[in-house]
């Protein structure tokens, strides 16, 4: 016989002492009644039956003996099935500095890129990812969750004033996906999408970046979204009504640009893919093929047997047996008289 949780019958132990604990307690209580009562007892004893008594007792105990069974989950043969383990957790991380303002790409950057991520995240039901922005800093908006429209909810709210600090530093943002991920012990493989501009303002951070996701088995896929000839940068008020165009120290127009090979780097050095957001280079359908390919190889399969679960059997048992014995009384059935 196959039981699943066989440290369960310990508790027969406890039944043992159960019953003794039984006679005992029924031994002192009949010499008391008979010590308080005296020949009383006699009409008390003529009323009710031992042998129902008796019945009872040993009811009780074959109830609770199939609900130990019951909790020890008797099961037959089984079948060899195969399971696939996920062992990836995906961080989006979207750049909210100024420069994703810029409207190269209508109606801008930012918007733009919401609008892809919104249709990606309604292609991606099921997954579980984890939202974040940055620029000279980075935050984390919805930590990992299967709720996707939640993530859309949040996604469409944000804008540069989620950060008070402007311009891009991708060394804080690494530092920012390290923290992130370390607590992450489950995970076999850690996956960062980041959307960005590519524009830099941190130094070199090569080194940095490439032993971080080594070390913590990140792999790394990123999005581009503007262009080459780049575009003016305009600051809005709570209207949504331009109110200037953001320039230098000089009072001359920033004119944001792509910066595409910092980004195919970032993604080179995670051992992701670079693709460009943009009308019609379906970066969207390219990003969830690759994932899902991704997904594939990381998964963690084995074999396991299903077997057959009997401890309803014995659930039904003790129920029929706990249901006789509340019928059964200890009384002795009265004897009529003889005319």
């Amino acid at each position: 016989m196959l039981f699943k949780h066989p440290e369960f019958f310990y508790y027969f132990i406890v039944l043992v002492f159960f019953i003794f604990l039984a006679i005992f307690r029924f031994s002192r209580r009949k010499k008391q009644v008979q010590k308080w009562l005296g020949k009383q007892s006699l009409f008390l004893k003529s009323s009710v039956s031992d042998f129902k008594r008796f019945l009872k007792f040993i009811l009780e105990l074959i109830v609770l003996s199939f609900l130990i069974l019951a909790l020890a989950r008797f099961q037959g043969e089984g079948e060899k099935i195969e399971i696939s383990k996920r062992q990836s957790s995906l961080l989006l991380m979207l750049d909210v500095s100024h420069s994703m303002l810029a409207e190269d790409i209508p109606p801008s950057r930012l918007d733009f890129a919401k609008k892809e991520l919104s249709r990606w995240i309604e292609l991606s039901w099921g997954e579980q990812i984890a939202l974040g922005v940055f620029a000279n800093s980075a935050v984390l908006i919805s930590p990992f969750t299967s709720d996707l429209s939640a993530v859309k909810s949040y996604l469409e709210d944000i804008s540069p004033e989620y950060l008070s600090h402007q311009g891009t530093d991708f060394r804080k943002l690494f530092q920012f996906v390290g923290r992130f991920f370390k607590k992450q012990r489950d995970i076999k493989v850690k996956v960062v999408v980041i959307v960005s501009d590519g524009e830099d303002h941190s130094s070199q951070i090569e080194k940095e970046v490439k032993a971080l996701l080594k070390d913590q088995n990140i792999r790394v896929f990123t999005l581009s979204v503007g262009t080459k000839k780049g575009g003016i940068i305009p600051l809005r008020d709570y209207t949504q009504k331009v109110r200037e165009y953001k320039k230098d120290r000089s009072g001359n127009l920033v004119i944001s640009k792509l910066n595409p090979e910092f980004l195919k780097n970032l993604s080179k050095w995670g051992k992701g893919a670079y693709y460009n957001l943009d009308y019609g280079t379906l970066a969207i359908e390219k990003l969830k093929k690759d994932l899902n390919l991704l997904e594939k190889q990381i998964f963690d399969s084995y074999e396991d047997v299903k077997k057959t679960e009997f401890y309803q059997w014995f659930l039904g048992v003790a129920f029929l047996v706990a249901l006789i014995e509340l019928i059964l009384t200890e009384y002795k059935k009265k004897k009529g008289y003889k005319k």
